[in-house]
């Protein structure tokens, strides 16, 4: 089950608690780090977040070619992204972004 979180969604049902980094977003390049995350309905596991690298980014489809930087997953198995697997996500799954320093 591969069902990526709709930060930007999230942001608006929950708007105490959720941020959506869209200014963020709107500078976002090649060799960041951004954070995404899958749901889950297995009772094993609601969800887990984690570090990708931009590969590339386009602007007009708002969509990064990402590779997983995560070699601590717990629950891989459960929702089948792996480290180092390769994604497109739509700029509203974006999470967070950080730039390594």
């Amino acid at each position: 089950m591969k069902l990526l979180i709709n930060s930007a969604q999230q942001a608006i049902d929950h708007p105490l608690t959720w941020e959506h980094p869209i200014e963020e977003i709107k500078k976002l390049k090649k060799g960041q780090y951004i954070k995404i995350g899958v749901h889950s309905l297995d009772p094993k596991c609601f969800g887990e977040r984690f570090w990708a690298k931009v590969l590339s980014v386009s602007k007009t489809k708002q969509t990064a070619l990402v590779k997983i930087e995560q070699s601590d997953m717990l629950f891989s198995d459960v929702h089948g992204y792996n480290h180092n697997d390769k994604v497109t996500v739509n700029f509203d799954n974006i999470c967070s972004v950080w730039e390594e320093e």
